[in-house]
């Protein structure tokens, strides 16, 4: 049950991020539908909690077999990019 409620709340940020930058790309008129400058700039914006989500994942993967708890601090680290796009804080 704790690994079908991990993977629900993975599921779900993916989901809210992926809302995020669609809002984001159909609000501003400057980009347009120019997917790629909108991602472009996300990345550029979030890139502290970017490369600290992706260090998480580096870990998760070649670090010693994962545990609830590990997962769990990923999960929350994902939960705070997807927040700050959300919020639109860099």
């Amino acid at each position: 049950m704790a690994r079908e409620s991990y993977v629900d709340d993975l599921e779900g940020q993916r989901r809210r991020l992926t809302a995020s930058l669609v809002r984001d790309c159909l609000g501003n008129d400057s980009l347009g539908d120019d997917l790629d400058a909108l991602i472009e700039g996300w990345q550029e914006q979030q890139a502290p909690l970017i490369e600290r989500w992706k260090f998480m994942i580096k870990d998760l993967r070649h670090g010693p077999t994962p545990d609830f708890a590990m997962i769990s601090v990923a999960l929350r680290e994902l939960l705070d990019l997807v927040q700050a796009s959300i919020d639109g804080r860099g």
